[in-house]
């Protein structure tokens, strides 16, 4: 007998005009408009996994400042051991000046400016819980 999987549970915090309020399994709508809030406005988002994944608190991040993007995947192995992955690389960029976003210094080479991978990234976590990161060159 094959057992079946619950679905995700999200939380999505932060992006424009939301007074602080975070929103409970958002639809991708709601998702897709915040991050279209926050490529024309800039500011930070979170979306992340409260219920039905391997390990909970999985999340894809995006701070986003002047067309540039930081964007990044906790991802959990066990309930004590998780990794941050930028999903931006650049090495050719590593001789570069560091990049000030939200107030601290960022290595260039985790710093993107192409918004559509980061919709990309929103809607494969949305849809599966996670992050294929090899396509992110992670």
């Amino acid at each position: 007998m094959m057992s079946v999987k619950p679905p995700l549970k999200f939380v999505l915090a932060g992006g424009i005009a939301t007074n602080g309020k975070a929103v409970n399994n958002p639809t991708w709508s709601t998702v897709e408009r915040r991050l279209g809030q926050l490529q024309h406005n800039g500011g930070a988002m979170s979306l992340e996994i409260i219920e039905g994944g391997e390990f909970p608190f999985d999340s894809v991040d995006v701070l986003a400042e002047h067309d540039l993007y930081l964007l990044t995947y906790l991802r959990h192995h066990s309930r004590t051991d998780s990794d941050v992955y930028e999903l931006f690389d650049h090495p050719e960029k590593g001789a570069k000046p560091m990049i000030e976003m939200g107030g601290n210094l960022w290595a260039p080479r985790v710093i993107g400016t192409d918004f559509t991978r980061v919709r990309r990234a929103f809607k494969e976590f949305y849809e599966t819980g996670k992050i294929s990161l090899s396509n992110y060159g992670a």
